[in-house]
């Protein structure tokens, strides 16, 4: 067991829990003479059955196949003797995604990653000449997947039930959706779906695998330096063409890394840990040069597995505190400052370690040793203790913070203390120093240092002189954005020309243009940045690369800043700001453009979503055989009157004739239509729900100052004001308003009297009609039915129920009909009921595709009970079919429901709500929208809705029938078309989905046969006749779609062999 260990410690082998133990890199690099090694391969080739296994599989995923068939394939095809036939089965592997997203999911990094795509795109370019074969199609084809895999890679590894051919169909259109549109054309009893969102933002990462990123420095030559969770460093190669992978750890010492520095032009890199050790490592044998290794990258058989290199892992060349040579004093290093000088060609370094008791050392690098050695310059003691950051200036002075937010200046010479008392430091934590250099027009030169805090950054300018006895020019000034972050900063860098300053914060990150103030840039990713680092590309289009990780992520995100014909730059997946609009600098705080998470819909089915510019997006319902992702005809923008800086929209209505009215952040509603303030001074905070109760009659409520005012657009000064919370409006019987709050409803009539109808505290409700669903913490599902008796709203118990479910109820809804009821729990598990004769009965529980750390933030029914839509961190639909004829057993439960059976009441509308009890205070409140009249046409509509009727899953997990993966971590609301073929969605990172579903029509003869999106009802009841689908919309030409693929239009020919 001895020698396994050491071996397992060199990398040779991998321990498996059933203490077995493999050899698989020495295995694929062991290489023997075959005898007959063409028959072999062909064995191997027919073993695997390739065209029945891509051509006959009547199933979105393919058939559970080997490690083997996925990793080497390509090598027995390469040794097919007939080129045509060799040609045909490359291009039906490699350019088949159900088989990319599977050898994707199987294959895994040197650190042990699952799910990345680097061996697959090694592959491919190692196979490029096999499958393009000189033919240009396959060309485009070929490039296209490979940038569209980097693109996609993220949601394969987020969430296992997206599938890769249905990420590609819904893609830009070129030659990946093209191709994608092909292949799903063997598929027509499976969901698919168009999309023809805006605001796409795709992003690249780095797969971590297991682990969690803790710092991250990107280095030259596209090498990648991280720090785990692990306490390992990891310093890989993410040029997307190599393998290098080196893994840098002290097994003796486990203390996380908590600063880290690479200096002597990246070959070697200082760590500072947790337990105040300070280690020097050297990279210099770690990086090959890319010009010994790039040329011969794409045609270098791909390894099994990327195993790592047979090579222990590196260890530390110094340990910095033992080079000190302290006898008396603490030895703990608590921060570290590295000066490097280039002077005529003269190249020194000096370090500077300060220790947790207030002293400061100096070392000297010895470049014959590679080692730090102290030098002879006097420890500094200012009995400052806990210093956390330091930055000398000038050669002659310390700026030093520490961690009782005490900020000191110290010179140098005289060992004096030089603090000015009139500064008075934020008493907020120090996130980093950073210092850069500015020369002014007139040759006035400045030392510029950062100092970034939790809540704000302040600047300190140090004036060049010729001989600098004082701090007396220096200037100190907070830069103006306070206001504007929109949260608490917890990390910072700063581009090495000193133009822009990067801001992790625990809502996403922010570039701070330092040439232009006020202007920030937001990036899309929403979550809690925990590291960033910036490089200079120096080119004259791609100007940036941005690495940042977030807390809970295993990987890092990858972004690209590009120049702008404005001097600003933009993120390289942002869309094109091609509008006048859109280049006003001078916005406060909205200087890029992006969604907010608001959205709204009209009775005729019209979105209305807002933008970072207080412009108001109009979307119209897609018409007749529109399949382009973007339509201009259907989209249009409305711009909202100016408002003063830090003003912006936080709720919408619109009305029944158009017009449309916002609610504020400062309490204002104005009637944006025809821009009127219609309330004013009367809310003190935000306003979070805004609604249109009938005509000219408006209710608007804040969650923070729980107002809630009604109020008439006839008579301005007749208004009626509670101090509650509104989480939801309805008139009900033209005669009642009911208002729900998070633990009463009550009802007003026509006298303006307030009543309680229902006090409880609850966790979930839904209103459908006249029925009310009520969900409570202790797992009793409540059942009403409202009617009126006597000019008095009455309510009575249909059913009272106590689940027994293990965990809340955070959201409810039932079907139009009643008959079915669906729980979404705390636990992200989905509970399907039936109601009959006042008696619930569980029919199935979805425990699979649902994210147990993210709640379920809506459910829908469709109007055909056949599919149930989930709204959380992706979008899915499952098949209530499925669940039904696979229902569970009935349990035996305590009932608990009247013994009568009420009177039927007709209602006046198909009006319902779902909501949440708690919700974040930033997002609007997930209320269901009043749906569109009903068309008079009903027959057709119910033909519409058998679209879903003979739809199903695949063999993995057949209730679920798609699912749909944001880019963001969250959506908390969708919107559907009233014949259930459009689907409207925000997630949390602004990206805007219109999903639309794409229907069959007959079977597939001929290319010109194919398929197209669903039609408007009464078109579908007037044609029998199969059409041609529009492939390419001649008008448009300002598409603002996803960067992902080209824009090529060709579409590869169908394979006319039935399935």
């Amino acid at each position: 067991m001895t020698v396994v260990n050491d071996f397992y410690k060199c990398s040779l082998v991998e321990k498996h829990s059933d203490q077995t133990i493999t050899l698989s890199s020495i295995y694929s690099e062991f290489s023997l003479p075959i005898p007959n090694a063409d028959a072999l391969n062909k064995k191997i080739v027919d073993f695997y059955d390739i065209p029945r296994l891509i051509e006959q599989c009547n199933d979105t995923n393919l058939p559970n196949l080997d490690c083997y068939f996925y990793s080497h394939i390509g090598h027995h095809l390469s040794k097919v003797s007939n080129k045509i036939e060799r040609v045909k089965l490359f291009r039906m592997i490699y350019l088949d995604f159900r088989f990319l997203e599977q050898k994707i999911r199987s294959d895994r990094t040197p650190w042990n990653a699952r799910g990345s795509i680097l061996h697959t795109l090694n592959t491919l370019k190692c196979f490029r000449d096999e499958i393009v074969d000189n033919d240009s199609h396959y060309r485009d084809l070929l490039n296209d997947v490979l940038v569209f895999l980097t693109k996609a890679e993220e949601k394969l590894i987020s969430s296992p039930f997206t599938s890769l051919l249905r990420i590609a169909l819904m893609s830009e259109e070129g030659p990946v959706h093209d191709e994608a549109l092909r292949q799903v054309r063997r598929f027509p009893d499976f969901v698919w779906f168009t999309e023809h969102g805006r605001f796409h933002q795709h992003r690249e990462i780095i797969n971590l695998g297991q682990h969690e990123i803790r710092h991250a420095v990107y280095l030259d030559d596209d090498y990648c330096l991280m720090a785990l969770s692990s306490q390992q460093l990891l310093l890989t190669d993410v040029s997307l063409a190599g393998d290098t992978t080196r893994l840098l750890s002290d097994e003796n010492d486990p203390s996380d890394i908590i600063e880290m520095r690479v200096f002597n032009k990246q070959l070697h890199l200082l760590t500072l840990h947790k337990n105040g050790s300070l280690k020097l490592w050297s990279l210099k044998e770690l990086l090959p040069p890319r010009a010994e290794c790039g040329s011969c990258l794409a045609v270098r058989p791909p390894r099994l597995a990327q195993v790592p290199k047979h090579s222990k892992p590196h260890c530390y060349e110094q340990l910095v505190n033992t080079a000190i040579k302290r006898f008396t004093g603490s030895k703990f290093i608590s921060a570290f400052y590295l000066d490097e000088n280039v002077r005529a060609g003269d190249y020194s370094i000096q370090l500077h370690v300060a220790f947790d008791d207030g002293d400061f050392c100096i070392l000297n690098w010895a470049d014959r040793d590679r080692k730090f050695v102290k030098s002879q310059t006097p420890i500094l003691l200012t009995k400052q203790k806990d210093v956390r950051y330091f930055s000398k200036i000038f050669n002659r002075f310390y700026v030093v913070w520490s961690d009782k937010c005490n900020l000191t200046f110290w010179n140098l010479k005289n060992a004096s203390n030089e603090t000015e008392q009139e500064y008075a430091p934020p008493k907020q934590k120090a996130l980093a120093m950073e210092k850069y250099m500015e020369r002014l027009d007139d040759g006035t030169q400045y030392t510029i240092l950062m100092i970034i805090y939790q809540c704000s950054v302040w600047r300190f300018k140090f004036k060049h002189a010729e001989y600098v006895e004082n701090l007396n020019s220096l200037e100190v000034e907070a830069l103006p954005f306070s206001e504007t972050i929109p949260a608490t900063i917890t990390c910072g860098k700063l581009s090495t020309d000193g133009r822009y300053l990067i801001l992790g914060t625990e809502e996403g990150l922010v570039v701070y243009d330092l040439k232009y103030p006020y202007s920030l840039l937001r990036s899309n990713v929403s979550e809690r940045i925990v590291c960033v680092d910036v490089y200079d590309l120096n080119e004259s289009i791609l100007k940036y690369i941005v690495l940042c990780g977030a807390k809970g992520k295993h990987f890092v995100h990858v972004h690209t800043l590009r120049s702008k014909e404005t001097d600003t730059i933009t993120w390289m997946h942002h869309v094109d700001e091609s509008d006048d609009q859109l280049k006003d600098r001078n916005t406060m705080g909205r200087a890029h453009l992006y969604l907010h998470p608001l959205m709204e819909r009209s009775d005729d089915g019209t979105v209305y979503v807002v933008d970072s510019r207080m412009r108001i997006h109009q979307i119209q319902p897609l018409e007749r055989r529109s399949t382009r992702r973007s339509s201009v005809a259907n989209w249009s923008t409305i711009v909202a009157p100016h408002m003063e800086c830090g003003k912006y929209i936080t709720a919408l209505s619109v009305s029944k004739d158009g017009d449309i009215y916002g609610g504020y952040n400062n309490g204002d509603i104005i009637n944006i239509t025809k821009n009127e303030t219609l309330l004013s001074d009367d809310l003190k905070s935000s306003v979070d729900y805004l609604k249109e109760i009938e005509s000219l009659k408006l209710i608007a409520s804040c969650r923070d100052s729980c107002q809630t005012v009604i109020f008439s657009l006839s008579i301005p000064d007749n208004r009626i004001n509670f101090d509650f919370y509104t989480i939801y409006a309805r008139l009900f019987h033209d005669d009642f308003l009911l208002l729900f709050t998070d633990c009463v409803v009550f009802y007003m009539d026509k006298s303006d009297s307030i009543n309680i109808c229902f006090e409880q505290t609850y966790e979930a409700f839904y209103l459908k009609d006249d029925i009310l669903y009520l969900a409570f913490g202790d797992g009793t599902l409540q059942i009403y039915k409202f009617y009126v008796d006597k000019n008095s709203l009455c309510k009575k118990c249909m059913c009272k129920e106590n689940l027994n479910n293990p965990s809340q109820i955070r959201q409810l809804t039932a079907s139009d009909d009643g008959e079915l009821i669906a729980l979404g729990l705390e636990n992200g598990i989905i509970e399907l009921y039936s109601y009959d004769k006042h008696r619930l009965q569980l029919i199935y529980s979805i425990n699979q595709g649902c994210d147990t750390q993210c709640n379920i933030r809506q459910l829908r029914f469709s109007p055909c009970k056949q599919v149930l839509i989930s709204c959380g961190k992706q979008l899915c639909f499952w098949s209530v079919k499925y669940m039904r004829n696979n229902q569970a057993i009935p349990e035996v439960r305590s009932m608990r429901h009247s013994h009568y059976n009420p009177p039927k009441v007709q209602s006046k509308g198909r009006e319902e709500v779902d909501a949440a009890r708690f919700m974040d205070i930033s997002d609007e409140q997930i209320v269901m929208d009043q749906l569109a009249p009903q068309y008079e046409l009903v027959h057709a509509a119910e033909d519409r809705f058998s679209v879903w009727a003979h739809k199903r899953g695949s063999d993995k997990l057949p209730e679920l029938l798609a699912c749909i993966k944001f880019v963001g971590n969250e959506a908390r609301r969708f919107y559907t078309s009233p014949d259930f073929t459009q689907f409207y969605v925000i997630d949390n990172e602004s990206v805007f989905y219109h999903l639309k579903v794409l229907e069959f029509h007959g079977e597939l003869k001929s290319p010109t046969q194919s398929l197209r999106v669903l039609d408007d009802v009464v078109s579908a009841r007037q044609t029998e006749q199969k059409e041609p689908l529009d492939f390419i919309d001649q008008n448009n030409e300002e598409d603002d779609g996803v960067d992902v693929v080209g824009s090529g239009h060709t579409l590869p020919p169908i394979h006319s062999d039935p399935i």
